[in-house]
């Protein structure tokens, strides 16, 4: 993992502390002991490769459309990352085995002298009544994995799966949401979200958000008592009672993940991130009282498709997460002109700075981020790129779909395996000068020598 390996020199500053420069940016000050920075601050050279570094491919070829997806399965003591995405009208999976925290979860190398993790071949899905699906996202919920799509008609579908080995899922049911019902709140015209919602009670329900045809944010629920899905076309309110409308695909999250333990129900959250009418990022918050969603930032970025939205939680060198579960929201999108997928970070959350509609904001006024790659990189014509984690990962994950294939980014928080040292230009011109005295006089120990 990424680590200072000794702390900078004390030089004397005006403050209390000699140390007070948050290095790793992740909101707090260390100044003992190696920790995980949020990305390679030291990096020269590398520029906006900092989040694709070690990407590699998961088949060259054909066309991605719509949204990718990633989750988490745990089977036995398997612990599996699938990756799902809808590609020349099929929809498409690779599974692979993670490997341990501290090791950024990766099976193979953490730093860039091999692959990440290895993905067993493609496999397809049946996607049923469906006529050209149109992306998709995924979602861990009873034992299984669903699966929400829409086609080329604007149904909408969505899939249990049951994982039947490490490289194999099985199709289950199959749900029409749309059912039979031209209306145009039953349709969806960009990719369907699924997300286990948080009302501060003890009953989670699983859900599959969209966006009409008419550009409104709606919602359908699954009844687990019946195994149907009802309350198609519940419009997402925010705090004012105005129904929410928007450009794109919502994505949402919740906060803490599911796999967190220990956590009383009105702690729990779940964030939406849609955008308004001019296609600007806002992030909405669900309340516990009301139902409905209130307000907490709007970001002055604009994306042509689905939301970039996960939380990266702040980590030691062995990949522990404290228990007050501290960490940065990522939020972005893909830039509507130059179709390159950006992303910036959140303000430091935990338990006892839990996110809400009054302090959410982005870290440093939002100059925190970048791209995702070079920015001649253009993700394919609507399509989306989708970053993934939770606190059983020591990383970031994503997916980003680009003209020559579908590509996976073992590395997407920004921080490879390696000792990234601290080399400030005070202790450079500290030794330089030193050394420059030196040849004028009879004496040696500049420490320490320059190369």
């Amino acid at each position: 993992m990424s680590r200072f390996q000794e702390p900078p020199r004390s030089y004397p500053l005006p403050t209390s502390n000699a140390l007070e420069t948050d290095f790793n940016r992740d909101g707090s000050i260390q100044t003992v002991g190696a920790f995980r920075t949020l990305a390679l601050l030291n990096n020269n050279g590398i520029g906006c490769k900092l989040f694709n570094l070690g990407e590699t491919s998961l088949g060259n070829g054909g066309t991605v459309t719509g949204a990718p997806d990633l989750v988490r399965y745990t089977t036995g003591n398997a612990e599996l990352l699938v990756a799902f995405a809808v590609k020349d009208g099929e929809i498409t999976y690779r599974i692979a085995n993670l490997g341990a925290a501290g090791n950024k979860s990766c099976t193979g190398p953490s730093d860039l002298s091999g692959d990440c993790l290895t993905f067993y071949p493609s496999n397809v899905v049946s996607h049923g009544a469906a006529s050209n699906p149109q992306g998709l996202s995924a979602y861990v919920f009873d034992d299984s994995i669903f699966i929400a799509y829409h086609d080329e008609n604007n149904d909408i579908f969505v899939r249990r799966l049951i994982v039947a080995s490490p490289d194999a899922l099985v199709p289950m049911q199959h749900w029409s949401i749309s059912g039979a019902s031209s209306a145009t709140y039953v349709h969806a015209d960009t990719t369907p979200e699924l997300i286990q919602t948080h009302d501060g009670t003890s009953s989670p329900t699983l859900r599959v958000l969209y966006r009409d045809t008419n550009g409104t944010y709606r919602r359908a629920r699954f009844n687990v008592a019946s195994q149907q899905w009802d309350q198609v076309g519940f419009v997402l309110w925010d705090q004012n009672g105005v129904a929410l409308s928007g450009t794109v695909s919502p994505a949402a999250l919740n906060w803490p993940d599911d796999a967190t333990t220990n956590w009383q129900d009105n702690e729990l959250r779940t964030l939406l991130a849609v955008t308004d009418s001019a296609g600007r990022i806002r992030i909405y918050i669900l309340s516990h009282t009301t139902g409905r969603w209130e307000h907490a930032h709007t970001l002055n970025h604009f994306t042509r498709a689905k939301p970039i939205f996960t939380y990266r939680t702040r980590r030691s060198t062995t990949g522990s997460v404290p228990n007050h579960y501290p960490g940065h929201f990522m939020i972005g999108g893909v830039g509507i002109a130059s179709r390159s997928p950006f992303v910036r970070l959140s303000q430091i959350h935990s338990r006892w700075n839990a996110p809400s509609p009054t302090n959410f904001d982005e870290l440093d006024g939002g100059m925190v981020g970048g791209w995702l790659a070079e920015r001649a990189f253009r993700v394919t014509e609507d399509t989306a790129t989708v970053l993934y984690s939770d606190s059983q990962l020591d990383n970031v994950f994503g997916l980003m779909p680009r003209n020559n294939g579908l590509f996976f980014l073992p590395h997407a928080d920004g921080s490879v395996d390696r000792d990234v040292e601290v080399d400030s230009d005070f202790k450079v011109m500290e030794t330089e000068i030193c050394r420059t005295i030196a040849e004028h006089r009879t004496f040696i120990g500049c420490k320490p020598e320059l190369p």
